[in-house]
């Protein structure tokens, strides 16, 4: 059978929307140049909490990753790990003199990886993602507004579950002050603004009493006690997004995007600002 006839189904975890989207990443970089047809579908797999009435969240905001005439697949297999070499491996029989596959990337969670590693993902970005026009059209516009000559400095704050997670160290808010203040002493007099994404709009409103900073209007949470539960439900997300998916995945995808368009982001790990990073070899 010829790889073009076989088509590599990325499905759901139960995680949160951007661990996805580097299991998405993850996957393409292995299977990238073996000409098999590449789709997603994450209402296949495990439940995944962003999906719309159970329907398939991914393909509202992105276009295929490969186009390919549906009558031509003669095999389909499955993939959803996030790091999925293993998993091909065993689809696939393969040994370890006989591969076919790359090795997995692995991205470290603090986000100390290489340029070599940052070259890799950007190139499977550009190659596979692309945004739907009428959210991407939105996006462009705000850039235009608002970043139109300026050095802007993205921040990025993962809250509210993640306090409750042991992979994770939430820092409080004022940490960021100093780190803020060291950056603009770099830059001196240019003309700055501060790009601010969060799941919380508490540390959103704690940035704008001090800095030039902006944010766009989407889901956040405003109760950080009702979404500081780990695994509300069995879901691996904050309780917000749970209750309206679609409104949430719609803002992190867009305070992804984004902060992908900063010129520097001060972060403290997550999947959110390691995607930006990755979309952007300048950061």
């Amino acid at each position: 059978m010829k790889y073009e006839d076989i088509k590599i189904l990325i499905t759901a975890r139960n995680c949160g929307f951007f661990s996805f989207f580097l299991q998405v990443i993850n996957t393409l970089y292995v299977v990238d140049d073996l000409n098999f047809k590449i789709d997603v579908d994450t209402s296949k797999g495990e439940p995944f909490a962003y999906n719309v009435n159970n329907k398939d969240i991914w393909n509202i905001f992105f276009e295929k990753l490969t186009n390919y005439n549906e009558h031509n697949i003669k095999q389909i297999y499955e993939i959803n790990n996030y790091y999925p070499q293993k998993q091909l491996n065993i689809l696939f029989n393969c040994s370890r003199k006989n591969k076919l596959f790359k090795n997995n990337i692995e991205i470290p969670f603090n986000g100390t990886h290489t340029i070599e590693h940052r070259q890799l993902m950007f190139h499977c970005i550009q190659k596979y993602i692309q945004l739907k026009r009428p959210y991407l059209d939105e996006i462009n516009n705000f850039t235009l507004d608002n970043f139109t000559n300026k050095y802007v400095i993205g921040v990025h704050f993962r809250g509210t579950d993640a306090r409750n997670s042991p992979r994770r160290s939430v820092p409080e808010y004022t940490i960021y002050l100093n780190y803020i203040e060291k950056e603009l002493s770099i830059i001196d007099n240019i003309d700055y603004i501060i790009y601010v994404a969060s799941d919380e709009q508490n540390f959103i409103d704690f940035l704008k009493q001090k800095f030039n900073t902006i944010s766009i209007n989407c889901l956040r949470t405003t109760n950080n006690d009702e979404n500081n539960e780990r695994m509300f439900d069995g879901w691996d997300c904050p309780k917000f997004c749970v209750d309206s998916p679609y409104e949430a995945t719609k803002g992190v995808i867009y305070d992804y995007n984004l902060l992908s368009k900063c010129n520097s982001i001060i972060h403290c790990g997550g999947s959110v600002p390691l995607s930006a990073i990755f979309s952007n070899l300048n950061i």
